[in-house]
């Protein structure tokens, strides 16, 4: 064997070697990838958990109630909690487009927080006053949504059932 030999099978041997090294970051990338969306993930999981479960606890499930009815009749300590909530609640919505649009959530999580959206605020005439005030600090694309649900929300919207008791 020559050395023009030897040095071919080296040439091949570090295009080999260059070839797994590639494939094997590729596979290591697509795992990250992976990892960060399912954090991603649980992280606004928990954090819409979170944000449900203050809003709705004893201390504060009176309060939404009274708010979802009518956000003009809540007193300005009242109207202060409520629009925390609802601001939160609204970001954490504005938050999912954004991932979604990003591909770091997928579209059955927009899906699922539009319905909740539809079903549990938007019907709500305390939650339309309070929008109608803060609508201008979201972005178009939130704004356009959320105004076409609120002209579309149906009778039967009355989710927790106490607009009967308004």
């Amino acid at each position: 064997m020559n050395w023009e030999a030897i040095g071919a099978i080296g040439e091949v041997l570090g295009a080999l070697a260059v070839f797994v090294t590639i494939f094997y970051l590729a596979i290591q990338t697509r795992r990250a990838t992976q990892a960060n969306l399912a954090t991603v993930f649980q992280n606004h999981f928990n954090a819409v958990n979170q944000q449900i479960n203050e809003m709705w606890s004893a201390a504060n499930a009176e309060l939404m109630i009274k708010g979802l009815q009518s956000f003009s009749r809540l007193s300005p300590s009242e109207k202060g909690r409520f629009d925390a909530y609802a601001t939160n609640v609204f970001n954490l919505f504005e938050a999912s487009m954004v991932h979604v649009n990003q591909r770091l959530l997928g579209p059955e999580t927009m899906e699922n927080w539009q319905w909740y959206m539809r079903n549990h605020f938007l019907f709500y005439p305390g939650v339309q006053e309070w929008w109608a005030l803060k609508k201008p600090l979201y972005p178009p694309a939130v704004r356009e949504w959320i105004d076409t649900e609120i002209g579309t929300a149906e009778a039967d919207g009355d989710f927790y059932g106490i607009l009967g008791d308004a």
